[in-house]
Protein backbone atom coordinates (compact mmCIF):
# COMPACT_ATOMS: atom_id res chain seq x y z
CA UNK A 1 0.00 0.00 0.00
CA UNK A 2 2.81 2.36 0.85
CA UNK A 3 4.44 1.71 -2.53
CA UNK A 4 1.24 2.76 -4.32
CA UNK A 5 0.82 5.83 -2.10
CA UNK A 6 4.45 6.75 -2.77
CA UNK A 7 3.78 6.68 -6.52
CA UNK A 8 0.86 9.10 -6.07
CA UNK A 9 2.23 11.46 -3.38
CA UNK A 10 5.77 10.61 -2.22
CA UNK A 11 5.70 13.52 0.25
CA UNK A 12 2.50 12.49 2.11
CA UNK A 13 1.72 9.47 4.31
CA UNK A 14 -1.74 7.88 4.33
CA UNK A 15 -3.66 7.54 7.59
CA UNK A 16 -6.91 5.99 8.78
CA UNK A 17 -10.07 8.05 9.18
CA UNK A 18 -13.09 6.71 11.03
CA UNK A 19 -16.15 6.45 8.77
CA UNK A 20 -18.98 8.47 10.35
CA UNK A 21 -21.77 8.57 7.73
CA UNK A 22 -24.53 11.13 7.95
CA UNK A 23 -28.22 10.62 7.16
CA UNK A 24 -28.20 12.32 3.73
CA UNK A 25 -24.94 10.73 2.56
CA UNK A 26 -24.91 8.08 -0.14
CA UNK A 27 -22.32 5.35 -0.75
CA UNK A 28 -20.09 6.21 -3.73
CA UNK A 29 -21.18 9.86 -3.52
CA UNK A 30 -18.33 11.34 -1.50
CA UNK A 31 -17.96 14.53 -3.55
CA UNK A 32 -21.65 15.49 -3.44
CA UNK A 33 -21.92 14.32 0.21
CA UNK A 34 -19.10 16.64 1.25
CA UNK A 35 -20.42 19.51 -0.90
CA UNK A 36 -23.81 19.36 0.88
CA UNK A 37 -22.07 19.27 4.27
CA UNK A 38 -19.93 22.29 3.37
CA UNK A 39 -23.09 24.12 2.20
CA UNK A 40 -24.75 23.51 5.59
CA UNK A 41 -21.80 24.06 7.93
CA UNK A 42 -18.97 25.74 6.05
CA UNK A 43 -15.57 24.13 6.01
CA UNK A 44 -14.17 22.59 2.85
CA UNK A 45 -13.71 19.37 0.92
CA UNK A 46 -10.35 17.68 1.34
CA UNK A 47 -9.61 15.62 -1.74
CA UNK A 48 -7.36 12.63 -1.98
CA UNK A 49 -7.52 8.87 -2.33
CA UNK A 50 -9.18 6.06 -0.40
CA UNK A 51 -6.75 3.14 -0.36
CA UNK A 52 -8.09 -0.40 -0.58
CA UNK A 53 -6.30 -3.73 -0.62
CA UNK A 54 -7.37 -7.15 -1.83
CA UNK A 55 -4.68 -9.19 -0.08
CA UNK A 56 -2.39 -11.08 -2.47
CA UNK A 57 -4.31 -9.70 -5.50
CA UNK A 58 -4.06 -5.90 -5.84
CA UNK A 59 -4.06 -2.55 -4.07
CA UNK A 60 -6.11 0.39 -5.35
CA UNK A 61 -6.42 4.13 -4.76
CA UNK A 62 -9.93 5.53 -5.34
CA UNK A 63 -10.53 9.28 -5.88
CA UNK A 64 -12.21 10.41 -2.65
CA UNK A 65 -13.18 13.44 -0.57
CA UNK A 66 -13.61 13.97 3.16
CA UNK A 67 -15.03 16.87 5.18
CA UNK A 68 -12.59 19.37 6.71
CA UNK A 69 -14.47 21.48 9.33
CA UNK A 70 -13.98 25.26 9.32
CA UNK A 71 -13.00 25.07 13.01
CA UNK A 72 -9.85 23.18 12.11
CA UNK A 73 -11.11 20.05 13.88
CA UNK A 74 -10.11 16.64 12.57
CA UNK A 75 -11.26 15.69 9.09
CA UNK A 76 -14.32 13.43 8.89
CA UNK A 77 -15.11 10.74 6.35
CA UNK A 78 -18.91 11.12 6.09
CA UNK A 79 -19.50 8.75 3.14
CA UNK A 80 -20.95 5.33 4.03
CA UNK A 81 -18.70 2.36 3.35
CA UNK A 82 -19.45 -1.33 2.88
CA UNK A 83 -20.78 -3.57 5.64
CA UNK A 84 -18.40 -3.80 8.56
CA UNK A 85 -16.06 -1.06 7.25
CA UNK A 86 -15.50 1.39 10.10
CA UNK A 87 -12.44 3.22 8.81
CA UNK A 88 -10.75 4.09 5.52
CA UNK A 89 -7.10 4.56 4.73
CA UNK A 90 -6.93 8.05 3.24
CA UNK A 91 -4.13 9.71 1.28
CA UNK A 92 -4.62 13.51 1.13
CA UNK A 93 -3.90 15.03 -2.28
CA UNK A 94 -4.77 18.67 -2.94
CA UNK A 95 -3.98 18.16 -6.63
CA UNK A 96 -6.77 15.54 -6.96
CA UNK A 97 -9.47 18.16 -7.49
CA UNK A 98 -13.02 17.39 -8.61
CA UNK A 99 -15.63 19.52 -10.39
CA UNK A 100 -19.20 18.42 -9.59
CA UNK A 101 -20.42 20.18 -12.75
CA UNK A 102 -18.34 17.81 -14.89
CA UNK A 103 -18.81 14.17 -13.84
CA UNK A 104 -16.04 13.18 -16.25
CA UNK A 105 -13.60 14.97 -13.93
CA UNK A 106 -13.54 12.11 -11.47
CA UNK A 107 -10.16 10.45 -11.76
CA UNK A 108 -9.71 6.81 -12.57
CA UNK A 109 -8.58 4.55 -9.76
CA UNK A 110 -4.87 3.87 -9.58
CA UNK A 111 -4.03 0.19 -9.23
CA UNK A 112 -1.00 -1.91 -8.42
CA UNK A 113 -1.06 -5.69 -8.92
CA UNK A 114 0.23 -7.80 -6.04
CA UNK A 115 0.13 -10.95 -8.15
CA UNK A 116 1.37 -11.88 -11.59
CA UNK A 117 -1.91 -13.72 -12.16
CA UNK A 118 -3.19 -12.94 -15.71
CA UNK A 119 -6.70 -12.62 -14.27
CA UNK A 120 -5.57 -9.45 -12.46
CA UNK A 121 -4.47 -7.94 -15.79
CA UNK A 122 -7.82 -8.97 -17.35
CA UNK A 123 -9.73 -7.31 -14.53
CA UNK A 124 -7.64 -4.12 -14.77
CA UNK A 125 -8.23 -3.99 -18.55
CA UNK A 126 -12.00 -4.22 -18.02
CA UNK A 127 -11.91 -1.49 -15.36
CA UNK A 128 -9.84 0.82 -17.56
CA UNK A 129 -12.06 0.23 -20.62
CA UNK A 130 -15.17 0.98 -18.59
CA UNK A 131 -13.68 4.25 -17.33
CA UNK A 132 -12.56 5.28 -20.83
CA UNK A 133 -16.02 4.65 -22.29
CA UNK A 134 -17.81 6.38 -19.43
CA UNK A 135 -15.50 9.42 -19.60
CA UNK A 136 -16.00 9.84 -23.34
CA UNK A 137 -19.78 9.57 -22.94
CA UNK A 138 -21.11 9.87 -19.36
CA UNK A 139 -24.62 9.06 -20.64
CA UNK A 140 -23.61 5.69 -22.07
CA UNK A 141 -25.33 3.92 -19.20
CA UNK A 142 -28.64 5.57 -20.18
CA UNK A 143 -28.71 3.52 -23.41
CA UNK A 144 -29.03 6.65 -25.64
CA UNK A 145 -26.29 5.31 -27.88
CA UNK A 146 -26.77 1.55 -28.16
CA UNK A 147 -23.29 0.90 -29.58
CA UNK A 148 -21.64 2.81 -26.74
CA UNK A 149 -23.92 1.12 -24.21
CA UNK A 150 -22.92 -2.27 -25.65
CA UNK A 151 -19.22 -1.45 -25.32
CA UNK A 152 -19.79 -0.35 -21.72
CA UNK A 153 -21.64 -3.57 -20.90
CA UNK A 154 -18.94 -5.65 -22.55
CA UNK A 155 -16.22 -3.94 -20.47
CA UNK A 156 -18.25 -4.42 -17.27
CA UNK A 157 -18.83 -8.11 -18.04
CA UNK A 158 -15.12 -8.69 -18.75
CA UNK A 159 -14.19 -7.03 -15.47
CA UNK A 160 -16.88 -8.88 -13.51
CA UNK A 161 -15.94 -12.27 -14.97
CA UNK A 162 -12.25 -11.86 -14.13
CA UNK A 163 -13.12 -10.49 -10.69
CA UNK A 164 -15.39 -13.42 -9.81
CA UNK A 165 -12.75 -15.93 -10.96
CA UNK A 166 -10.16 -14.13 -8.83
CA UNK A 167 -12.51 -14.17 -5.85
CA UNK A 168 -12.95 -17.93 -6.12
CA UNK A 169 -9.21 -18.44 -6.56
CA UNK A 170 -7.97 -16.21 -3.71
CA UNK A 171 -10.74 -16.46 -1.10
CA UNK A 172 -9.53 -17.72 2.26
CA UNK A 173 -11.64 -20.35 4.09
CA UNK A 174 -12.97 -17.92 6.73
CA UNK A 175 -13.62 -15.01 4.33
CA UNK A 176 -17.24 -14.10 3.61
CA UNK A 177 -18.32 -16.11 0.56
CA UNK A 178 -17.85 -14.40 -2.79
CA UNK A 179 -21.54 -14.97 -3.64
CA UNK A 180 -22.70 -12.61 -0.89
CA UNK A 181 -24.61 -15.27 1.07
CA UNK A 182 -23.15 -14.08 4.38
CA UNK A 183 -21.73 -17.54 5.07
CA UNK A 184 -18.02 -18.29 5.28
CA UNK A 185 -16.40 -19.28 2.00
CA UNK A 186 -15.50 -22.73 3.34
CA UNK A 187 -19.17 -23.42 4.22
CA UNK A 188 -20.55 -22.15 0.92
CA UNK A 189 -18.82 -21.97 -2.49
CA UNK A 190 -15.51 -23.14 -1.00
CA UNK A 191 -16.91 -26.51 0.10
CA UNK A 192 -15.08 -29.45 -1.33
CA UNK A 193 -17.23 -31.58 -3.59
CA UNK A 194 -17.91 -35.10 -2.27
CA UNK A 195 -15.97 -37.72 -4.21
Amino acid sequence: MLALCGQIRPDVRPFYLRVTPEADCEPLGCFSNVERKVGREGGRAQTGWAIWIWPRVFVEAEHHAVFAPASGAAWRDITPAGPGVRRRLFLPDDTATYDLADPRGRRDNIRLALSGDPLVAEMFAGMEARTRIWRSNPGADAADDMAEFGRLQSAELAQGYAQSRLAMKYAQPNDPCVCGSGRRFKACHGRKSPR
